[in-house]
């Protein structure tokens, strides 16, 4: 995977002000869903629900992830009107969505074979030397008994298209674009990802930094964030289907 060149910026500033205000930038969007995910939380169970509540009713904090994905959305979007056609270009937003979907999801065949193959290797090392790897809750609240069957399109719709859309904005959008203003092309390439493989947990971080650094290669070829987004979909998609299919977690 080779590093594309590093655009040198038209005067000092940066397409969001600079990349003090980009990094800021980042954290509010990253922040701002799980700030008010936890406060309807709190509002919803009191600060220390029963343990039963919360695996009966997981499915609905799941759900409500999706307003508040979408609330980080459109801040997003008010930051990238405010920063003009400069802003979109920092931001990868390039080309036309369409199309640049469309190209990730074809992307997906030989990036996606590629980490499908490490990411089986890398849990059989873990088994190797006893390290547990359990499925990711949204996984096992996709096919829990508890969740209505009302909800799991919903569930589908924010695990394939919104999570996604909201998590390539704020990784390989803001935070990527903003330290490839001052870094080279690795080190925010792999800062980014790591932390985008951190948030996942701990156990699931090397597998998603690898993603995530195809997503910031992808984002930086033609297409850009919306090729990202398509192979992101296309991945979680996937996933998604293999779920439904054996009607049990990967």
């Amino acid at each position: 995977m080779t590093a594309p060149k590093k655009a040198s910026p038209a005067g000092g500033g940066g397409g969001l002000g600079g990349p003090l205000f980009g990094l800021g930038a980042s954290l509010v969007i990253l922040g701002l869903p799980y700030l008010l995910l936890t406060a309807i939380y709190v509002l919803l169970y009191g600060p220390s629900p029963p343990e039963e509540v919360l695996k009966r009713e997981g499915w609905l904090l799941a759900l409500l992830q999706g307003p508040c994905q979408l609330a980080a959305l459109g801040v997003a979007v008010a930051l990238v009107r405010g920063g003009g056609a400069r802003a979109r270009r920092n931001l990868g937003l390039t080309g036309g969505p369409l199309r640049g979907f469309l190209t990730g999801l074809r992307m997906y065949l030989p990036l996606g074979g590629i980490w499908w193959i490490l990411a089986l290797l890398y849990l059989q090392v873990c088994r190797i030397y006893g390290l547990e790897v359990g499925p990711q809750e949204a996984q096992t609240i996709l096919v829990s008994p508890a969740s209505p069957s009302w909800a799991v399109p919903l569930l589908v719709v924010e695990i394939v298209l919104l999570g996604p859309l909201f998590e390539e904005t704020a990784f390989r959008g803001f935070l990527f674009g903003t330290l490839k203003e001052r870094l080279p092309w690795w080190p925010a390439a792999v800062a980014s990802s790591a932390l985008f493989g951190l948030l996942h947990g701990a156990v699931y971080a090397p597998p998603l930094l690898l993603l995530g650094l195809m997503l910031c290669w992808l984002r930086d070829r033609p297409g850009g964030l919306w090729a990202s987004f398509g192979l992101h979909a296309a991945h979680n998609g996937l996933v998604v289907a293999l779920i439904l299919a054996q009607k049990a977690p990967l």
